[in-house]
């Protein structure tokens, strides 16, 4: 994540998308790990309305610094970061096989096998689908750039606004699935068609049309205004009334994702010099990609006096910044930028 949304040529401030990085990273921990089960579940429930939000920022962000209106530039640095992602998903998946190795027959366990290859989620450590998805993601797109600019001599902001409305398919695959198949949504969802493509071309239009989005000066409120939706149609309405917290959340979320990108957008030298901007620029991938691997070693090796199902986030979180500023020393000292 962090050398694919460092690609950038244009040396402006943008140390506020860093925090949000950094935030993000925060968030995608806080969903894997226990967190205060003893007290209160309801912070479960209120940790989904916020975790929602932190993967499409991610593909957001990539987005964004991949897009230029120069097309031949464009389409380098979409080829650049295609290669980078590869090298890394082979280097993340050798890693993590040896911890959770495939041992079926491969015709008895063939879904095993195809989450693994098209979908990146290799048993425990599925969060890897985010990587496979954004390489998908990025082929994808990069053919379709390809002759919408070179052959069709089309212009690229429509296109992107028809993958921005792939969208729907995540709706309809997600919350809406119950409603319209009555079954509850799955792991497959979590694909380059319902995430990357839409959340990428999302990037690519926030920088495109930047100039006009910024005119809009309330998007902090705008935020604050669907989260406080969301938390009170999940929380406060009566359960007969259920059904407008499923119908309205893919909605509001998208409205958070939105507008909490481009209030960064707009306060671009919010937290300047900063921790978070620190973390977010060098450790936020090294965070998300090894993150599951402490947790992994945690659960088996930490006693119980250590109170896991209280402070596991806090202990993950913790070890996994020093990890990743471990790795990033390490890739400094030999000049390798892998992670």
């Amino acid at each position: 994540m962090n050398q694919i949304n460092s690609i950038s040529k244009e040396q402006v401030s943008v140390s506020s998308i860093y925090v949000l990085k950094a935030l993000c990273a925060f968030g995608v921990v806080a969903c894997h790990t226990p967190f205060l089960e003893d007290i209160s579940m309801d912070y479960i429930s209120l940790l989904r309305i916020f975790a929602s939000i932190v993967v499409p920022i991610f593909f957001m962000i990539t987005g964004y610094f991949l897009y230029t209106r120069e097309r031949d530039v464009f389409l380098r640095r979409i080829k650049s970061t295609i290669k980078k992602v590869a090298v890394l998903i082979l280097v993340l998946h050798f890693i993590f096989y040896w911890f959770d190795p495939i041992t079926s027959n491969v015709l008895e366990q063939y879904t095993i096998w195809f989450r693994w290859i098209f979908m990146g989620q290799l048993g425990f450590f599925g969060h890897l689908w985010y990587l496979t998805a954004l390489l998908e993601g990025l082929i994808c797109m990069y053919v379709c750039m390809y002759v919408c600019m070179y052959v069709c001599r089309n212009t690229t902001p429509k296109v992107l606004i028809i993958f921005c409305l792939l969208y729907i398919v995540r709706v309809l695959n997600g919350e809406y699935r119950e409603l319209l198949f009555g079954q509850a949504e799955t792991m497959m969802n979590a694909n380059f068609v319902s995430f990357a493509l839409p959340c990428l071309s999302l990037g690519f239009i926030v920088k495109e049309y930047k100039g006009y989005l910024l005119k809009f000066k309330y998007w902090g409120r705008l935020y604050c205004i669907a989260l406080m939706f969301a938390i009170m149609f999940h929380f406060l309405l009566p359960k007969e009334y259920a059904i407008v917290d499923v119908l309205s959340h893919p909605w509001l979320r998208l409205c958070m994702i939105i507008s909490s990108f481009m209030w960064a957008v707009a306060n671009p030298n919010v937290g300047n010099g900063s921790a978070l901007e620190y973390i977010g620029k060098y450790l936020s991938g090294s965070i998300y990609y090894f993150h599951y691997l402490i947790l992994f070693l945690y659960m088996d090796c930490l006693p119980d006096s250590l109170n896991y199902s209280n402070w596991g986030f806090i202990y993950v979180l913790v070890s996994s910044i020093l990890l990743a500023y471990v790795i990033k020393r390490v890739q400094d000292e030999f000049s390798i930028h892998i992670f």
